[in-house]
């Protein structure tokens, strides 16, 4: 099996780097705003329903919950981001004026 020449291999990589970071980005600024959404939405339903202690004590757990969630939700779609030369050469390809298929075919051929 042949190797992806070390300046594709490099680009592709930078390129792959930039975009996760703005992928995970983009959903850890989704769960914030979820999460303030969240907790205006309970403190709303606390005033409004004069919750009892018991509901008050099920919508502080609920909250926990999601503020513990939030972090494992961004670590596995950073996971799942994983660096692949195909998809990201796929990626650049779309995105730049490079002939269809060049730039795929010579990293499926480095594969």
């Amino acid at each position: 099996m042949n190797r992806i020449p070390p300046v594709l291999d490099r680009a592709l990589r930078g390129v792959h780097r930039r975009d996760r970071r703005l992928a995970v980005s983009a959903r850890a600024l989704a769960a914030f705003t979820a999460g303030l959404l969240g907790l205006t939405a309970a403190v709303l339903l606390d005033a409004l329903a004069r919750l009892p202690p018991g509901g008050r004590a099920a919508v502080q757990a609920l909250a926990w919950a999601f503020a513990a969630a939030v972090p494992l939700l961004l670590v596995h779609a950073a996971r799942r981001l994983r660096y692949r030369p195909d998809r990201v050469a796929l990626q650049v390809q779309e995105r730049t004026a490079i002939p269809a298929g060049r730039l795929i075919n010579a990293v499926d051929l480095a594969t």
